[in-house]
């Protein structure tokens, strides 16, 4: 049976998290310029989300790095943003 964990990101995970959003989009033809696959922050995600109001948590599946869970409070934007 697989082991699950959600745990927070630290920098080690900045490499295989970038791997696996950029895969992702790839996947679903959505790598195009404007979008985060371009975006340096996206291969030092423990630094841009390691602020007051935000939470990135990752998720393990037996021991390596699967997905994310994001969430972070945004000021002073309209309500009907979704992230």
């Amino acid at each position: 049976m697989s082991e699950y964990k959600i745990r927070p990101i630290t920098q080690q995970d900045n490499v295989a998290i970038a791997s696996i959003i950029r895969q992702s989009l790839k996947e679903h033809n959505a790598h195009k310029p404007g979008t985060v696959f371009f975006d340096p922050t996206t291969d030092d995600l423990y630094s841009l989300f390691n602020k007051e109001n935000s939470k990135y948590r990752i998720l393990e599946i037996d021991g390596i790095v699967a997905g994310e869970l994001v969430y972070i409070l945004l000021l002073d934007c309209p309500q009907d943003i979704a992230n």
